[in-house]
C-alpha cells in the first residue's frame, strides 16, 4: 500500500529576475538548489526556508546550463555555457568553492556536469566528455583540484549533434556507468574501477529524455501529449502514461515526468502530478495542488531515489518529498511547491532556528 503524498511548503519568488532553469533536491532532502540565468540560490530546508537563500552563488557573464546534487555528499555542481563549472561543497555553517573549465571551452555551447561519485564528474560539452578527479586540497602538486583524467570517445551518433544532457545510469561500482542523450539519441558507458569505458548502445527515442532509471534499464520519455517508458535496446514503448483530469478524465497538458524508484513514476498535469506504477501502467494518486488550478508544473526534483547510500525516498518505507516549480506570468513569478508523504510529514521535527546567509559572485 502507497502512502499518500500531500503538499507541505511552497516558496514564491515574486518579481522573479530571469526564469527559473532548474530545481534539485539535495539527496538527503537537506538542501534545495534553485538555477536562474547566471544565479543559483541554495537553501536548507531543514532548518529555515524564509525569507532569504543560504547561500547564493552568481556568475556576472555565464549563463548556467545545469545544476546536479551529489547523492553520496552535500555537493552540488553547476555547469555554464562555455565550459565553465563550479563544485560547491556545503558544510554545516558554511559552503567552499571549487572551478575549473572543461578542455574545450566554446563559447555560448552548453556543459552538462553529472557525480559519477563524489571524487568523479562527467563533463560534456558539445561532443567531448570528460571524466574528472578530485585531488586533494592538501596535495603539494600545481594540478586541479579537478583534474582530467580521460576524455571518453565520440559514439556512432550524427557528428552534428551536441550532447542535449546526462544521466548517471548506476552507482560508482565495477559495473558503474552513465547515460548520455544527443538529442534524441541516448548512448550508454560501462567502466570499471580501473575507468576503463566501453561504448556500450546507441539508440534513437522520440521526444525528450526526461529520466533513466538504473535497476531496470528504463528510459522516462515526454512525446505527443503522453509520458512513455523505453527499455534500453528497444524502440517500443513499454507503457504509456497520460494525465487526466480527476472529474472529467479527459487528458491534460504534459510537461515533465521522473522516476521516484524503480517502480514509481510522477508525472506533471494540469494543476496536479499524478504517481502511476511504473511496471503496471495503473494511476496511483492524483495529487493535487492547492492554488495551482490551472499551473502545469514546468520542473520537478525528487531525492536520490533507493538505490544510493542515503535518500530522500525510501522504497521500504514509501516515505519521501518531491519538489516541483511552477511559472505564474500573470504574476511575473514562481513558485516552488514541496510535496511528502503523510507518513513521513507525521515524523517530521520543527525546523531549526538559523540567520546565516551569504552572496558569493563566482
Amino acid at each position: 500500500m502507497h502512502s499518500e503524498w500531500r503538499e507541505v511548503e511552497h516558496i514564491t519568488y515574486p518579481n522573479a529576475r530571469t526564469r527559473i532553469l532548474g530545481v534539485v533536491l539535495s539527496g538527503d532532502a537537506r538542501y534545495l538548489a534553485v538555477a536562474q540565468e547566471t544565479c543559483v540560490d541554495i537553501w536548507n530546508v531543514k532548518v529555515n526556508m524564509n525569507p532569504e537563500p543560504l547561500v547564493q552563488y552568481s556568475s556576472k557573464e555565464n549563463r548556467i546550463s545545469f545544476i546536479a546534487w551529489s547523492q553520496r555528499s552535500p555537493q552540488l555542481v553547476i555547469s555554464y555555457e562555455g565550459g565553465l563549472v563550479y563544485v560547491i561543497t556545503m558544510k554545516e555553517r558554511s559552503s567552499s568553492i571549487e572551478g575549473f573549465h572543461h578542455s574545450g571551452q566554446t563559447q555560448q555551447t552548453r556543459t552538462f556536469s553529472v557525480f559519477l561519485h563524489k571524487d568523479l564528474l562527467v563533463v560534456a560539452m558539445g561532443k567531448v566528455v570528460e571524466i574528472r578527479g578530485h585531488r586533494d586540497r592538501n596535495d603539494s602538486s600545481n594540478s586541479p583540484h579537478w583534474e582530467l583524467l580521460k576524455t571518453l570517445p565520440a559514439p556512432p551518433i550524427d557528428k552534428y549533434l551536441p550532447i542535449g544532457a546526462i544521466h548517471v545510469r548506476k552507482l560508482f561500482m565495477k559495473t558503474d556507468g552513465l547515460s548520455v542523450t544527443r538529442d534524441e539519441s541516448l548512448w550508454s558507458i560501462v567502466h570499471s574501477d580501473s575507468l576503463d569505458f566501453e561504448h556500450e548502445d546507441t539508440m534513437l527515442i522520440p521526444g525528450v529524455i526526461n529520466d533513466v532509471c538504473p535497476g531496470k534499464g528504463t528510459v522516462l520519455v515526454t512525446v505527443a501529449g503522453t509520458y512513455q517508458i523505453f527499455v534500453l535496446g528497444s524502440e517500443t514503448a513499454q507503457n504509456i502514461f497520460v494525465p487526466c483530469d480527476p472529474l472529467s478524465k479527459t487528458p491534460q497538458t504534459v510537461s515533465c515526468t521522473k522516476f521516484i524508484s524503480e517502480d514509481l513514476v510522477i508525472g506533471a498535469g494540469v494543476g496536479q502530478l499524478v504517481l502511476w506504477n511504473a511496471e503496471l501502467g495503473n494511476r496511483l494518486q492524483n495529487l493535487v495542488f492547492c492554488n495551482q488550478d490551472t499551473s502545469v508544473p514546468c520542473g520537478i526534483s525528487v531525492g536520490a531515489r533507493n538505490f544510493i547510500l542515503y535518500s530522500a525516498y525510501k522504497s521500504e518505507e514509501d516515505s519521501g518529498w518531491i519538489v516541483t516549480v511552477h511559472e505564474i506570468p500573470d504574476r511575473h513569478s514562481y513558485e516552488i511547491v514541496f510535496w511528502t508523504t503523510a507518513d513521513l510529514q507525521e515524523d517530521a521535527t520543527e525546523p531549526e532556528s538559523h540567520d546565516d546567509s551569504q552572496c558569493t559572485t563566482c
